[in-house]
């Protein structure tokens, strides 16, 4: 779909949302995944209501028209994000709710502007990565031998895995 873009207020600029008029699919405060030629990102969505709207539309701000249902109103950070997006421009995205519940809001929280939250997905990732290889390397039995390896095997190559999959969860958004 074809939206018209619009510069996110300052005081919001560092925040890790954007604004979108409410659609049956799309609700505020709902995980979203935005792609634009390849690209993408995930962040919260919020609603556009009269009360936003009235508080945007201060001068000299370009005013949002109060009916246009194809409005996104987004921070720097996700147009450099999704490849230098303008704003005042009718640019098409692809914007759908985010599937995979636990995945969504570490992806979203990689992508954060602030580097602070981006930080702190990555340590909680790495702190769940540990205390589980730690966790499945304590209940394993010392007798257990598979294909021939010990048990150090085992929890080397789960730990591996796990720490795979916490990378893939904290790509970051790619400029």
């Amino acid at each position: 779909m074809k939206y018209r873009t619009f510069a996110a207020l300052a005081e919001e600029s560092n925040t890790g949302w954007v604004w979108l008029w409410q659609t049956d699919e799309l609700k505020s405060r709902m995980i979203v995944k935005i792609v634009h030629n390849g690209r993408k990102v995930f962040c919260e969505c919020r609603t556009i209501d009269a009360n936003f709207i009235d508080q945007y539309n201060q001068p000299p701000r370009i005013p949002i028209p109060k009916t246009a249902d194809n409005t996104l109103v987004i921070s720097k950070w996700y147009r450099d994000v999704l490849g230098g997006i303008k704003t005042q421009d009718d640019v098409q995205l692809a914007i759908t709710p985010a599937k995979i519940p636990f995945w969504r809001t570490v992806r979203a929280a990689a992508h954060h502007p602030d580097v602070m939250v981006r930080l702190a997905a990555y340590l909680g990732v790495i702190g769940v990565w540990s205390g589980l290889s730690s966790l499945i390397a304590s209940i394993l039995p010392p007798h257990l031998i598979l294909f021939c390896l010990g048990t150090r095997m085992i929890s080397s190559v789960i730990t591996l895995a796990l720490g795979v999959i916490g990378f893939a969860a904290c790509r970051s958004a790619r400029m």
